[in-house]
């Protein structure tokens, strides 16, 4: 068996990443929590349990797959209708529109392309308003293609049936009831400035000019703390529902735990087992409702979910062992999927530690 704390030393050696947080638990208590390396390699600030991490793509499902399975629970929003029936502005031709739930499982015939780069100069309200031009490149159903054109209409719609913005609505109906103090979605708060995790990433699709940016926007830049995701930097001060939300590994402990033990409660058993039921056909790439299911060579169970992040995070929960384990990291390679591979390992020595001191 490999220790885990090998396999991070190794990530930290071959500059991988440039520090880390793990942290590892169940439904009744927290087993390991622990940091390595720089939160900062610049100024050489260490790495700390309570540093604030650009989550990326984990804002997917634990914000904008909750926020509509809650309105789902609410009767704002059925995930099974066309997605067009609650985004009237929707400009895109479809033969056949995709439900909700198609673009939540990333099976709704959009393409992984961007076309609303071409908006990024503008930034704003410009930007935002392209997404509703996103259109299929096939019909729906049929293949899974991970899109962030999906989470960028989710919110959009999160945002129409509830009348109100997503960031606003996720800190009553989440962060606030399950005590992620920390969490916050589009930037983190000025006084949390001094624990954000500084990752120095290239931009890969070209970040808003910056003399579009408001003075606050810039200070934000400056201190390299806006989201690393150039869409939901483009998009602000408006929130969208692909990336930009800012945790600490003990916030997303806490959702973790929610989603074990349903305590305390953000929504009935039945909604929350939305979030953990397959729903791609068979035969193809298998996600719930927010959340990826596809097996890690054998590592958690077949009910277990799990997210990634391209900052370099993840989060896995596994309602069969009641066990959730986290590994968020400020990534400096540009070799993703070698760093994927890495935290997957991690989190499998991670499971054998925790197997052997529960």
């Amino acid at each position: 068996m490999t220790d885990f704390r090998t396999l991070i030393r190794k990530q930290l050696d071959e500059e991988l990443i440039y520090g880390c947080v793990v942290m590892a638990g169940d439904s009744r208590k927290d087993f390991l929590l622990e940091a390595y390396g720089f939160a900062d390699r610049i100024t050489a600030e260490k790495m700390k349990t309570d540093s604030i991490f650009d989550l990326a793509s984990i804002t997917k499902p634990v914000g904008c797959a909750t926020l509509a399975a809650i309105c789902q629970e609410e009767g704002l929003l059925n995930l099974d209708r066309p997605f067009t029936d609650y985004l009237p502005k929707h400009r895109a031709s479809f033969e056949q529109p995709p439900t909700v739930r198609q673009l939540g499982a990333h099976i709704s015939g959009l393409d992984c392309e961007r076309p609303y780069d071409r908006f990024q100069s503008a930034g704003g309200e410009q930007l935002v308003d392209a997404f509703y031009d996103l259109g299929p490149v096939a019909p729906p159903g049929r293949n899974f293609v991970y899109s962030c054109g999906n989470y960028l209409l989710l919110g959009l719609i999160v945002e129409s049936v509830s009348g109100r913005p997503i960031h606003a609505l996720a800190k009553e109906k989440i962060f606030q009831v399950l005590g992620m103090g920390d969490t916050e979605w589009g930037m983190p708060r000025p006084d949390q400035l001094h624990r954000v995790v500084h990752p120095h990433l290239v931009t890969t699709h070209g970040a808003v000019a910056l003399e579009r940016l408001s003075e606050e926007l810039r200070r934000y830049r400056e201190e390299d703390s806006l989201p690393s995701d150039e869409t939901a930097q483009g998009a602000l001060p408006h929130r969208v529902g692909n990336a930009g939300m800012f945790s600490t590994a003990s916030d997303l402990a806490r959702f973790a735990r929610m989603m074990l033990t349903e305590t305390p409660q953000i929504f009935r058993a039945q909604t929350r087992e939305e979030l953990f039921r397959c729903c791609t056909p068979p035969g193809i790439h298998r996600r719930s409702f927010g959340w990826d299911m596809e097996p890690i060579g054998g590592l958690f169970s077949e009910a277990a979910i799990h997210h990634s992040g391209w900052s370099g995070q993840n989060l896995w929960i596994d309602p069969e062992s009641g066990c959730f384990f986290i590994m968020l990291t400020n990534r400096s390679s540009t070799e993703y999927e070698a760093c994927k591979f890495m935290r997957r390992e991690t989190a499998r020595a991670m499971y054998e530690f925790l197997m052997q001191h529960r």
